[in-house]
């Protein structure tokens, strides 16, 4: 069961809750900035009312006081230890530190009482200007600021009076942190259609969170082009296929919201926003907190610097560029890394401050008109997955409706859903999601599926499964089911391999058949000594043999158990090839890890 949104910790909170396992760390450096040219250029929405020139002045000299006075009341700390710059952007220096555990200090009362004067002063100038974008922007902001998540989404769909695409960006912007995340999206997609083609091009442009090469790639596509490679991309960033919008993606917009606010706006760290502070945005969130830290020299103490905290545990939702930008590459679990240690967006959900691989093994069987997926999978060995709820959810692509298993609540187990084939006519991510709602917890495996083929044969997918000791007279995937690998990882001497072929004519026909394994990671040297006659073969297992089955019961099933006793340890394909005898032809693979 997903936890209530008004139960949810606000934008802020959760430094304070996780504190103890990581804490993402943002402080001003004396790097020089490099040319502007380098930067992506902002997008910019504040224009103001004809009649708003008082009212803009004096509010920007509300905001210029509360942020002097926030600055002035800060704590000093002493530094403990260095933490490396991980990134430099300009005058930042950015670094995520899962060791560093400065103390949260509590909000003074005069902070408090200053915000509160300014959101009055806020909410008086918008009702002598309603229509100026830079105040209600100003009024959503400071109401988030202050833990009001419920003020800052009324203000955003009852104050807001600017005309074109600001107001539903305002709205996406409080309504994400507010945990509603589909419905943030849904107020971004209006905000999006809204702007003319330029901005919703710059809007859109995902290259500030890609690394290198990807970023410049990207940044040289044409908009339409590149709109398709951003689709795709929070397509698979999504972190939960099994909650209801895209938070990802809809807090990359919301950073683009925030990176607006800060425009003619003082900044707690008394700098002007330029594209460093944009792009810092961009990539890793705002801060929720900050203080002022010196730090020992041989001449005495340092110059305070002031230092931003961001919400934490902080992942990388992005899948690797690889995966991204080539639509026709196969998309495995590997091309997430939560952990990565130098990625190039951070994000930290509200809902999760526990993130690590499951283990799952995928595979797509016809039914008919219809796609049978099942995932055999198994949590990872630790105590943070208490009592989780599993689910298999498909999802056939960016905003189409997604296929979803039943909850189960348990550690291991199978998995099944049904859709209809004819949805998946082209890629469909899997997602294995093993949840503790209570603990924020999650385990995770993802991977890209498609159809089964479209030849006249066609096989299914190559389920691994424990050999069989007493094979049934009728041959079907629930002889196996219960022996199915949660993983295709093997560590026994034999496993069992299982399969299905479409197309058989009903009558019979004679098949020729052959399975082989090939090793995939032997280093080329030994390839070559291979085909040379001078090592073992790196195909150790190629059988090759001739069956007659009969389709009148519907698609006929096989099994056999596979030697896998004079496999050293590794990374081996499993190919098996049927041929016809009017020449068509199927394949079907599977990727398996020896391991002893």
């Amino acid at each position: 069961m997903q936890t209530p949104a008004s139960k949810r910790p606000p934008r802020g909170v959760e430094a304070v809750i996780a504190r103890a396992i990581a804490i993402a760390l943002l402080g001003i450096s004396g790097v020089a900035a490099p040319a502007p040219a380098q930067a992506e250029p902002p997008v910019s929405m504040m224009v103001h009312a004809p009649d708003s020139a008082g009212a803009i002045a004096a509010a920007r000299r509300a905001q210029r006081r509360f942020e002097g006075v926030r600055r002035a009341a800060l704590p000093i700390q002493e530094r403990r230890g260095g933490s490396p710059c991980e990134v430099h952007l300009g005058r930042y220096c950015y670094w995520y530190d899962s060791t560093s555990q400065p103390p949260v200090p509590r909000e003074g009362e005069g902070v408090t009482m200053a915000r509160h004067l300014l959101l009055a002063a806020l909410d008086s100038l918008g009702a002598v200007s309603p229509a100026d974008a830079w105040i209600v922007g100003q009024r959503v902001r400071y109401r988030l600021d202050a833990l009001d998540t419920a003020g800052a989404v009324i203000n955003a769909e009852s104050a807001c009076h600017v005309t074109g695409w600001w107001c539903d960006a305002l709205r996406g912007y409080a309504l994400h942190f507010a945990g509603e995340h589909d419905a943030a999206g849904r107020a971004f997609d209006r905000a999006l259609a809204a702007m003319g083609e330029e901005d919703r091009c710059a809007w859109e442009n995902p290259a500030a969170v890609l690394p290198r090469p990807a970023r410049d790639h990207v940044q040289g596509m044409a908009c339409d082009e590149r709109r398709a490679a951003a689709s795709r991309l929070w397509w698979l960033a999504s972190p939960q296929l099994g909650r209801a919008g895209n938070d990802v993606r809809t807090e990359f917009f919301a950073r683009r919201v925030e990176s607006l606010l800060e425009e003619d706006a003082r900044l707690i760290y008394a700098v002007r926003s330029s594209w460093d502070t944009n792009e810092l945005l961009l990539r890793y969130g705002g801060s929720s907190w900050w203080t002022r830290e010196r730090s020992m020299t041989i001449s005495g103490p340092s110059e305070p610097q002031l230092v931003g905290h961001g919400r934490s545990p902080a992942f990388n939702f992005l899948p690797s560029p690889r995966a991204v930008l080539d639509a026709g590459a196969r998309v495995r679990n590997a091309d997430w890394q939560p952990s990565q240690p130098t990625p190039a967006m951070r994000y930290a959900p509200s809902y999760l401050a526990w993130w690590r691989d499951g283990s799952a093994q995928v595979a797509r069987l016809r039914r008919g008109d219809t796609l049978l997926v099942i995932a055999a999978f198994e949590a990872p060995d630790d105590s943070m997955l208490g009592d989780p709820v599993a689910q298999l959810v498909l999802s056939p692509g960016p905003g189409r409706m997604r296929f979803a298993s039943r909850q189960v609540h348990a550690l291991r187990g199978v998995l099944e859903v049904r859709m209809p084939r004819a949805a998946s006519d082209g890629e469909v991510l899997a997602s294995v999601e093993i949840v503790d709602h209570p603990r924020r917890a999650m385990a995770r495996h993802r991977e890209i599926i498609g159809d089964t083929g479209r030849g006249r044969l066609a096989l299914s997918d190559l389920l691994l499964h424990r050999p069989l000791a007493q094979p049934p007279a009728v041959l079907g995937l629930d002889a196996v089911l219960a022996d199915v690998l949660p993983a295709t990882s093997v560590a026994a001497e034999r496993v069992g391999v299982y399969w299905e072929t479409y197309g058989v004519a009903a009558a019979g026909e004679l098949l020729d058949v052959a399975l082989t394994i090939e090793r995939l990671d032997a280093p080329w040297m030994r390839r070559a000594a291979a085909r040379l006659g001078l090592a073992d073969r790196i195909t150790p297992v190629h059988i090759r043999w001739q069956e007659s089955p009969r389709a009148d019961g519907g698609a006929p099933a096989r099994s056999m158990a596979v030697s896998l006793a004079n496999l050293a340890n590794g990374e081996y394909r499993v190919t098996l090839r049927v041929r016809g005898d009017d020449g068509a032809e199927a394949v079907s693979q599977r990727e398996v890890r020896v391991r002893r």
